[in-house]
């Protein structure tokens, strides 16, 4: 069974690490914006492997024209088979300035999200509660919550509707992503790597995936083999 890389931009491995991921891994390839957009759904056409998504980071808001992104991110999902939008979200933790802009960005793409029953890979930082209300607002179905580093609490809110928790491949660096390892319940668990990303002087991958694998398998007292199909069976449900 192949492993689920369930956040990945992918758009940023050479081909040679593609060619190489493509036989024992499946990624889910989140994008930036349109340009980006487009890579991540020409690149679903080489490697089988990889599920495209279409979306507008966080961080970019400020930097685009809003309104011609936002049409054209839609136009791709009409014209293609696109099950997720994504990465898409708030970020006050670096973009505190521009959360404005960044929520009406968010918002208009979760209305899309829901007209076109798409599901959504979320960018939280610092405002994971805020997100989880306008999901519901917006009545979004599915959702996945990229390297989560919310509260326990409100992880349990999350997880009573079905939605997704991220456990990322530097999840025992990161303090609260490491209590959500300990606690998520395991039908809301997938594995990311963020990669090619890097984060204090760690090109992420999805080749560490397997390692990350093995130690959230240790700390949950379950069989790495276990912690691969569960995951596989939640990305199907994700997909759904």
């Amino acid at each position: 069974m192949k492993i689920v890389d369930a956040h990945s931009h992918a758009y940023d491995y050479s081909k040679n690490e593609l060619e190489k991921l493509e036989k024992d891994f499946i990624i889910i390839s989140v994008s930036e914006d349109y340009s980006t957009s487009k890579k991540s759904i020409e690149l679903s056409k080489i490697y089988r492997n990889i599920i495209p998504v279409v979306g507008i980071h966080p961080w970019i808001p400020h930097r685009i024209n809003v309104k011609d992104e936002l049409r054209k991110i839609e136009e791709l999902i009409k014209r293609t088979s696109i099950k997720i939008i994504g990465e898409i979200g708030l970020d006050k933790t670096r973009f505190r300035k521009t959360l404005d802009v960044q929520l009406k960005v968010f918002e208009e793409l979760l209305k899309t999200a829901a007209d076109y029953d798409l599901a959504v890979n979320i960018h939280s930082a610092g405002t994971a509660g805020k997100i989880f209300q306008l999901l519901l607002k917006y009545d979004i179905k599915k959702a996945y919550f990229h390297w989560y580093t919310g509260s326990i609490p409100l992880m349990k809110q999350i997880e009573s509707v079905g939605y997704f928790i991220g456990i990322n491949v530097v999840f025992e660096d990161s303090k609260n992503n490491f209590e959500a390892a300990k606690n998520v319940n395991l039908r809301n668990v997938l594995f990311e790597s963020d990669g090619p990303y890097k984060t204090r002087g760690i090109r992420l991958s999805t080749f560490m995936l397997k390692n990350t694998i093995e130690k959230f398998a240790e700390l949950r007292g379950i069989k790495p083999e276990k912690a691969i199909k569960i995951s596989y069976k939640n990305l199907m449900r994700y997909l759904k």
